[in-house]
Parts: structure tokens; C-alpha cells; sequence
């Protein structure tokens, strides 16, 4: 046997704060990520279907009055103003119109976040570090669908 004495616990606190430190950390990183996806997915889709309402309004309004106007740039313009880009504007019979935007998430977890324009498909982009889709349709309901029932 050897005359060695068992040592203290000396430190051993330390390092069981410094482990929960980290795990704190870890955890308050993750929280941000996924807050930080959930706002950008909620952005593209708020994009995407307030686009498909402006560019069904305007195509029934083309129906009622044989205009010329294009669904698509009102479409176009309210993406950008909800900060978003048109990926594909198609208008479909009846007033319908089917409407994919992106949003790219730029910034990092303690700046501010902001959205740049860019077209591509989910993924990472030049300009930013995370690029959201989503679709949207949107058009009148064939009147044979509507229920004219009150109970």
C-alpha cells in the first residue's frame, strides 16, 4: 500500500457550476435559433397570403370589368412590403391566384433581425444564413360551395 491520502473535494463545485453554465447556454442558444425560425416562417407565410388575397382581389376584379391589370404586381408589391420575395405568381381560372415567396433571415442571434430579398428554395444564401418558402392560393369559393344555412 502506498501512503497516499485521499485528496479533498476542493474545486468540485466549480466545475458543477461552470457545467451548468454551459448547459444554460446551450439551451438559451437553441431557444433563440428556433424563435428566430418560427418568426421568419411566420413571415414568409403572413407574405405569401397577403400577396394571394391582393392578386385574387385584383384578378376578380379583371373578371367584373374585363381589366387589364396584371395580379401579380400587386402580389409583387405587397411581398416586398412584408419583406419577402415572389418566387412564382401563377393565376389560375376563377379568379384564383397561387402565389411561393421567400424570406431570408440575415443577421445574427444578438443583432437585429432583418430580411433581405433573394430568390432560391429553402437553404442557405449569400446574403443571409437561412431562406424560408411558403405558398399561398387564394380566389373566390364556386358559389355551389358556399352554404346559405343558417344552423
Amino acid at each position: 500500500m502506498s501512503g497516499r491520502v485521499p485528496q479533498s473535494d476542493d474545486g468540485s463545485g466549480t466545475v458543477l457550476v461552470l457545467g451548468l453554465v454551459g448547459v444554460a447556454i446551450t439551451f438559451f442558444v437553441v431557444t433563440a435559433l428556433a424563435a428566430l425560425l418560427v418568426a421568419g416562417h411566420a413571415r414568409a407565410r403572413t407574405a405569401a397570403d397577403l400577396g394571394a388575397l391582393a392578386g385574387a382581389a385584383v384578378a376578380v376584379e379583371n373578371l367584373r370589368t374585363t381589366g387589364l391589370t396584371d395580379p401579380c404586381v400587386a402580389v409583387a408589391d405587397v411581398a416586398l412590403a412584408n419583406g419577402a420575395q415572389v418566387t412564382s405568381c401563377a393565376v389560375l381560372p376563377a379568379g384564383k391566384v397561387r402565389v411561393c415567396v421567400d424570406v431570408t433571415l440575415t443577421g445574427g442571434l444578438f443583432s437585429q433581425t432583418d430580411t433581405q430579398v433573394k430568390s432560391s428554395q429553402v437553404g442557405v444564401g449569400d446574403a443571409g444564413w437561412m431562406t424560408l418558402s411558403a405558398t399561398a392560393l387564394a380566389g373566390p369559393v364556386p358559389a355551389e360551395d358556399v352554404s346559405h344555412g343558417l344552423g
